[in-house]
């Protein structure tokens, strides 16, 4: 693994002993347009993640199966995108959001 010197300087103790490598130039690189890109990549991921989300439940997977798949467990698989959805549409009321008829 290459390291720039001051990165080599830095370091842990992982990679230590290995001669440092002297990174090729390369042209600037604007950080500011690489966070922006990086942040409606993330945004689409998230669209396309809670769609696939939607549609394994349309077919019938449990909540354990797709938190398996996300690497979390059931209950925060179906919190996270229960509440994405309840936000995405708020004319559709949920159960526990009616209020009980006054006596």
């Amino acid at each position: 693994m290459a390291l720039c010197e001051s990165c080599a300087d830095r370091r842990s103790s992982v990679g230590k002993g290995q001669s440092s490598v002297a990174l090729p130039a390369s042209p600037q690189l604007d950080v500011l347009a690489w966070i922006g890109a990086a942040h409606q990549h993330a945004n689409a991921a998230n669209v396309t993640l809670a769609a696939a989300v939607t549609r394994a439940r349309q077919a019938g997977h449990p909540w354990s199966e797709i938190g398996t798949q996300l690497g979390v467990s059931r209950q925060a698989a179906q919190q996270r995108f229960t509440r994405a959805s309840r936000h995405a549409s708020p004319a559709v009321p949920n159960d526990k959001d009616k209020e009980a008829p006054a006596d």
